[in-house]
This record gives C-alpha cells, sequence and structure tokens, in this order.
C-alpha cells in the first residue's frame, strides 16, 4: 500500500485564467512536496475558483505537464466516489464543510481517509464576533459553525487518521486514536537564519541601537492590525527611540496610512506593502527586525508565528490559543491579554532595558524552526500517511514534541 494513489482534495480552489491554471503558492510548495515525496502516483482534486484572484502568493502553470493527476470540479460539484477510483489514501481538508461526507465514500469503497485540520469552533467563532454585523447573523452563523462541527466529528471518527496544525485543533481533536501534530510553514532549512547571522544582529542589538519592531500579515483587525498604530503611538510618547516596519495588504491599509499621518508617525512606521515571500520578506527581516508584534485575536495556526521564528526573531503577541500554544512547547515570546495595548506598549518598553532577554529567546526561536521546517515537517507527514496506508501504528506520534 506504501505505493498506492495519493488523491489529495484541499480546501484551496484554483483560478482559470485563460487556459492557465493559477494556485496559491503556499499550497502549491504543499503539493509539490507530497508528488515528490510520495512513493506512487499523486492526483489533486480541486475546485475551480469563483472569486478574484489574489493580490500576491500565487503561481500561474500553463496545466501542460502537471507533475501530478489533476481534476477540476465546479463550484456546485460535490465529490464523489468516481473522484477518487484508484485511491488508496485520500488526504482531504476537514476544515471545508463541503468535504465532510468524503470520509463517508472512503469507507464504503474500502480507501484510507485521512483529514487535515487546523480551525477550531473556538477559532470560527472568534471570525464570526469580528466580522459579522447583527446579533441575528451572529447567532445563525454560531448555530452554522455548531451544526458543522457535529457533521465534522462524525467525519473524523470515520477517518482512519488526522494530521492536527497547531496546538489549539491538537487538543480539539485529541480524542482521536490516529494523529499527528504539525506546524505548517513555508521555511525551507537553507531559509532558516544561520547562526552567524543571528549573533551578528543580536550583537548589534545589544550594543544599544533603537529597537526593531515588525509585523507581515494580512491587514485586517482579525489579525490585530489595528492595534499597531496605536501601540506605535504609545511608544512614541514614552520617549522610546524605534521603528516598526509592517509588511502586507488588506482592507485596512489606507486606514492605517491614515492613522501614521495623523499622530505624525511615519519616521518610525514604515509601510512596506506587500512584498514576496522568499526574496524580499525573509532576508529583509532577518537581519533589521528584532521582535515581532502579532497581535492576532483569533486562535488559528498562523504559518507566520513559524515563520518569525525560523528568522531568530522572538514574538510579541495576544493570548489567544494557538500562540499559547507555541509557548507550551518553546520559550519564543512574551503573551498579553487581549486587546492589552498598554500591556504590549509596557513590554516593548521593558525589552529595551533587558535586552538579554531577547538575545535568549531570539536563540530558542531559531532552534523551535529548525526542528518544524518546511522539509521536516512534510517528511513527517508523508511517512504518517504512508504508515497509514499500510494500516500501521505511528510510534510516538500521539505526543506533542517536547518542550525547550
Amino acid at each position: 500500500m506504501s505505493d498506492a494513489l495519493l488523491v489529495i482534495v484541499p480546501g484551496v480552489p484554483v483560478w482559470m485564467t485563460g487556459e492557465n491554471l493559477v494556485f496559491d503558492k503556499k499550497f502549491y510548495d504543499g503539493l509539490m512536496a507530497y508528488v515528490q515525496g510520495w512513493p506512487g502516483r499523486v492526483r489533486c482534486v480541486m475546485y475551480r475558483a469563483t472569486e478574484n484572484l489574489p493580490v500576491y502568493g500565487s503561481l500561474v502553470h500553463s496545466g501542460d505537464r502537471l507533475p501530478f493527476e489533476l481534476l477540476l470540479l465546479k463550484t456546485d460539484e460535490a465529490v464523489g466516489a468516481d473522484h477518487l477510483q484508484g485511491a488508496g489514501i485520500v488526504l482531504v481538508s476537514g476544515d471545508h464543510f463541503g468535504l465532510l461526507h468524503v470520509a463517508g465514500l472512503c469507507r464504503d469503497t474500502n480507501i484510507r481517509c485521512v483529514y487535515l485540520i487546523e480551525y477550531t469552533p473556538e477559532t470560527r467563532r472568534q471570525i464570526v464576533a469580528i466580522e459579522t454585523r447583527g446579533l441575528w447573523r451572529i447567532w445563525r452563523r454560531y448555530w452554522f459553525i455548531w451544526n458543522g462541527e457535529r457533521r465534522r466529528i462524525k467525519a473524523f471518527r470515520l477517518a482512519d487518521a488526522l494530521q492536527i496544525n497547531g496546538v489549539p485543533s491538537w487538543n480539539t481533536y485529541a480524542w482521536h486514536p490516529e494523529k499527528l501534530l504539525f506546524f505548517d510553514n513555508r521555511v525551507r532549512p537553507d531559509m532558516v537564519i544561520g547562526e552567524g547571522a543571528l549573533q551578528r544582529r543580536l550583537a548589534g542589538m545589544q550594543a544599544g541601537r533603537p529597537l526593531r519592531l515588525g509585523f507581515s500579515g494580512r491587514l485586517i483587525s482579525i489579525k490585530g492590525a489595528d492595534d499597531l498604530v496605536a501601540v506605535a503611538d504609545q511608544l512614541r510618547r514614552a520617549g522610546l527611540v524605534f521603528t516598526l516596519t509592517i509588511f502586507g495588504a488588506g482592507e485596512l491599509d489606507t486606514w492605517i496610512r491614515e492613522r501614521i499621518r495623523q499622530l505624525q508617525l511615519s519616521d518610525v512606521v514604515i509601510m512596506m506593502g506587500p512584498v514576496d515571500f522568499e526574496n524580499a520578506l525573509l532576508p529583509t527581516i532577518r537581519d533589521c527586525i528584532d521582535v515581532y508584534l502579532l497581535l492576532h485575536r483569533q486562535s488559528d495556526p498562523s504559518c507566520t508565528y513559524l515563520e518569525t521564528l525560523a528568522c531568530g526573531i522572538p514574538v510579541i503577541g495576544y493570548a489567544n490559543q494557538a500562540f499559547d500554544g507555541i509557548l507550551q512547547l518553546a520559550d519564543v515570546g512574551w503573551r498579553v491579554d487581549m486587546n492589552a495595548i498598554s500591556q504590549v506598549t509596557a513590554t516593548i518598553l521593558m525589552l529595551d532595558r533587558q535586552r538579554e532577554l531577547i538575545a535568549q529567546k531570539s536563540i530558542l526561536a531559531r532552534q523551535f524552526a529548525l526542528q518544524h521546517d518546511f522539509e521536516a515537517t512534510f517528511g513527517r507527514r508523508i511517512e504518517h500517511l504512508r504508515q497509514v496506508a499500510c494500516g500501521s501504528r505511528i510510534p510516538g506520534c500521539q505526543v506533542p514534541p517536547e518542550r525547550f
């Protein structure tokens, strides 16, 4: 069974521009890891996107000579047994409500089924509470989450295994007898900051130059982007000399720029916009950032956490379950209460006086990231799938990594 056909059914769609296919690049990189590491053929069953093309983070493919078999579904088309024909094992998104019936299909056709899950019911409710207006609409969407979770639990009970992204979902679905914990990210081993480069950056920081703060991600409220300028304003009022560099795009971009202008912070808050992850973002923050501000209000296991740690940068973050889960495994940052801007400011002012704390956690951040880089993570995930396909158990796979 180890060379069986692997069928992947993601929650991520594919866009069409004429004859060209446009993939989410992060998804495509992961898909290629399966193609290269799985000892057999790979088929991907994907929905055609109906929304606009992504602003950035995409990859265009002509569709000719794809290194995997691709089946495209219409928006209203359900995955059926014919899409899974010949499969030995299926890896399917457990976050997509429209794919929770796949476990039943696999059970009926004697195909091994593994669900991939990263969102918890709490995270879904957090998103609704922040993005939805009107009490009636909120409660309707809460009911939809509750009902969907009942279906999800039923599907997971039929599945042979789970692959779980992040500690919050691990804690939520720990009842499943066959599961693997991982931390999703795009950082290959050669992209992790080198020990020498880290020491040089830390030496400059400990010599007393102004602290360099950073943020990257979507500029939306649920990522805490609306609190960044307030933190910068408080730091300026406290007399701290610093810079805050913001990478990314989103609906709050114009609002943030206007607030920077109103508060006369343009000399310390730099808006970089969206930049290429591998060729611009990582090299810049590896060399030019000391501490990251990830003030996420939701508990999803954002890959930004691991990608930041891979640059040897510790994190100040709101106390959501995802960040708390990472801190349970590695001492790589400082948690503050949700929406407590004054606590963020106080933490930064404390670190400016005790810079050896930044240095200590920077080293631990790099060590943690090295254990969970892209190649190591996908190696474990592929081996887990092979074992499930063979009907074997994975020694030790039910236990999260030990804390540093």
